[in-house]
């Protein structure tokens, strides 16, 4: 073999993606693709039901009276969305003191 046709051969191996010489099929690109999926994704099956729930947070009575402080609302909110096979539940709890709100009880 002459060395121009060993430069030619080297350069036709530089450009395939195996050892052997060989371009992998498209079939095998999928399935390299499809085994590199499925480990990826192995184990999250619960991903698509989340949910979240914030504690509720509320000022004790004696607290209250110190700060003279009266509940206006306390509230809880759910929201629940679903995009893309995956359903996404935020609990929120909401409480509102004000002052006017003591000095109107203590009036009563």
């Amino acid at each position: 073999m002459d060395n121009e046709t060993e430069q030619r051969g080297r350069q036709q191996g530089a450009t395939d993606d195996t050892a052997s010489g060989r371009r992998p099929t498209r079939r095998q690109v999928l399935a390299a693709g499809a085994a590199v999926a499925t480990a990826a994704v192995a184990g999250c099956e619960g991903i698509t039901e989340q949910s979240f729930e914030a504690s509720p947070v509320t000022l004790p009575e004696d607290s209250r009276e110190t700060l003279q402080l009266g509940e206006l609302v306390a509230e809880s909110q759910t929201i629940s969305r679903e995009a893309g096979g995956a359903e996404i539940t935020i609990t929120n709890h909401v409480a509102v003191y004000s002052r006017g709100a003591w000095l109107a009880a203590e009036g009563e």
